[in-house]
């Protein structure tokens, strides 16, 4: 807990806060679990590690995420696929814990799918308007 709270810049608040929701984070080992993670997202969003800090306070389970099988399809899923700024991300880090493939994916292709809907009903009524303002001319 010493070494979490030094790396992240933790107070006693934002430590307490981690450890109360997420107490298993004391068995992990920090040098070959946890600061691979923190390594991570300090390269990833280019942010210090007091940073990351704030995030694990406010998101504790992104630490027992795995980099290559969750964080990092995540982060490049939001950014790449979706168009989600980082730092969006930083400020809610919270949606980096949700599921990609149960949660994240079908959400967005159904607003996808909706907003296709949605113009092409707009696109549909547009021409009918244009073809009944021709029509009475």
């Amino acid at each position: 807990a010493d070494r979490l709270r030094f790396e992240l810049s933790l107070e006693g608040d934002g430590l307490a806060k981690v450890l109360r929701t997420h107490p298993g984070i004391l068995c992990f080992n920090f040098e070959s679990s946890l600061q691979p993670k923190v390594a991570f997202l300090k390269h990833t969003f280019n942010v210090s590690s007091a940073q990351v800090g704030q995030m694990i306070v406010a998101a504790p389970r992104l630490l027992s995420h795995s980099v290559h099988d969750n964080l990092a399809p995540k982060i490049k899923y939001f950014v790449q696929d979706m168009g989600v700024s980082p730092e969006a991300l930083i400020r809610s880090p919270y949606l980096i814990g949700y599921s990609l493939t149960d949660r994240i994916k079908p959400r967005f292709e159904a607003l996808l799918q909706r907003r296709r809907r949605h113009t092409a009903a707009a696109a549909a009524a547009a021409a009918a308007a244009a073809a009944a303002a021709a029509a009475a001319a």
